[in-house]
């Protein structure tokens, strides 16, 4: 999952998940991380568009869809974000992305 965080998530979210401050939001205890598994995995397939609120702040940066990630790895990213940025223990599995994704 870092490997994959390292290759995509990076350059916005920085490798310590704090965002730069202004375009792009933190990663660290974000509602977006440690609440609904669901929207997590949405956002980082469909990518997000428009403003939303993070630690409440707003920001309104165009993040891209990554929908081309497989499920295996995208369980494995998920998890890696959420245990090192949210500290919740729960992994994301890959039957959970596929159910979510519609991919068979």
């Amino acid at each position: 999952g870092q490997r994959i965080y390292n290759t995509y998530c990076t350059p916005c979210h920085q490798r310590d998940g704090k965002g730069d401050g202004s375009r792009f939001p933190p990663l660290v205890n974000s509602e977006w991380v440690t609440e609904d598994k669901r929207r997590l995995i949405q956002v980082v397939a469909n990518g997000l568009e428009g403003e939303i609120k993070v630690l409440g702040k707003p920001y309104n940066d165009l993040m891209p869809k990554h929908d081309f990630i497989k499920s295996e790895e995208m369980a494995q990213l998920l998890t890696f974000v959420r245990q090192q940025f949210g500290n919740m223990p729960d992994r994301i599995s890959v039957e959970e992305v596929n159910r979510v994704l519609k991919r068979p």
